[in-house]
């Protein structure tokens, strides 16, 4: 798939207009598949007020990693923010996707790995290490001046997207009883992807009124404290 990009790129000049449009159709038959082949299971709807009324059965365990989570997300932006870093420091259009590339089979080759070692050691500890390598990503994207430095970097936060991505969401289940995972992942999902907006939306105010740096730095610090308020949990 990314060669594929690699060529389109070289085939249309850097036209990206048109590698969106065909990107585009993809999708598209996979949304007519789902439409015309998945059928869902008949179920009997529970009433509104039921669902909400487990929101106060939740322990105090799954409240607070709901709560370390969403300041970990405050300042945890958008990843295009690190390309955005990446294209700062000098990498051209190629190499920037080449670099994206690198993250992306990093994240892949250690998502399985990561839930294996979560079976063993336990996952607040394979989360918990996540957090701190985004802690430490974070810094040196706001820290280093060589593009070099990036091929590094990249990879790295690939680690970490694969440490917190599927087992932070598996750890919920440790959390909750299961009659009320499905509850427990809706209000998990919908606060930590409100905290994510506003994430890069500040992210975004500190690259325009200060400089490039301080997203990166204001991230790194948000994580640690996130990482050593769930150390203490």
């Amino acid at each position: 798939m990314d060669r594929c990009l690699l060529l389109f790129i070289k085939t249309f000049h850097n036209t990206f207009h048109s590698i969106f449009y065909l990107a585009a159709i993809p999708g598209f038959i996979g949304v007519l598949l789902l439409i015309a082949l998945v059928k869902e299971k008949p179920k009997e709807p529970l009433p509104i007020s039921a669902s909400l009324s487990k929101i106060n059965n939740f322990n105090f365990s799954f409240k607070f990693f709901t709560l370390i989570s969403c300041i970990f997300a405050i300042g945890n932006s958008f990843i295009a923010f690190l390309i955005l870093r990446a294209q700062n420091l000098g990498l051209s259009t190629i190499q920037i996707i080449l670099v994206y590339v690198t993250f992306n089979v990093t994240y892949a080759l250690f998502s399985t790995p990561a839930g294996i070692i979560s079976d063993s050691i336990g996952k607040k500890k394979v989360v918990l290490l996540g957090f701190f390598l985004f802690s430490l990503v974070y810094l040196l994207f706001g820290f280093v001046q060589q593009k070099a430095f990036l091929w590094l970097l990249f990879p790295i936060y690939g680690v970490f997207m694969a440490l917190t991505d599927g087992v932070g969401k598996a750890y919920i289940s440790e959390l909750v009883p299961q009659k009320n995972l499905g509850a427990a992942y809706g209000i998990y999902q919908t606060t930590t992807g409100i905290c994510t907006f506003f994430a890069s939306l500040i992210a975004g105010l500190l690259w325009y009124h200060i400089n490039v740096q301080v997203p990166f730095l204001f991230g790194g610090i948000v994580g640690l404290v996130a990482g050593i308020m769930f150390l203490l949990m």
